[in-house]
């Protein structure tokens, strides 16, 4: 597909994290609670099971950009961008959303990038 392609599947991956992680207060709740439990989910041998849990974990990430996992799952989110382009779509956009969207990025945002390209 063209360059229209790849945005609408970005905006589509993209729309399913922000849903999530504009739901408020009681997911936010729930996204600290079962963090752990959907990182090993990341893993699974189900495409469609790794990709539920890339999105959960990519608004887990723009909720709580500054918990103590973030890079973590970070890290496991860049892992699975290879799997296909809806998720590569969604892992490339949550880190602009999470980095790039300033013209000056805060010093804290500069040193996750630089721990999670380390980590690659």
């Amino acid at each position: 597909p063209g360059d229209g392609g790849a945005n609408a599947m970005m905006e589509t991956a993209l729309g399913s994290a922000a849903s999530l992680a504009g739901a408020g207060e009681k997911v936010s709740a729930m996204l600290l609670r079962f963090h752990t439990t959907v990182r090993g989910r990341i893993h699974d041998t189900s495409l469609l099971v790794r990709r539920q849990a890339s999105k959960i974990l990519s608004a887990f990430l723009l909720n709580h950009p500054e918990h103590p996992e973030a890079m973590h799952v970070a890290h496991d989110l860049m892992k699975r961008a290879n799997d296909s382009d809806a998720l590569r779509d969604l892992v490339l956009g949550t880190f602009e959303l999470l980095w790039f969207m300033d013209d000056e990025p805060s010093p804290r945002a500069a040193l996750q990038l630089a721990q999670v390209v380390d980590a690659a």
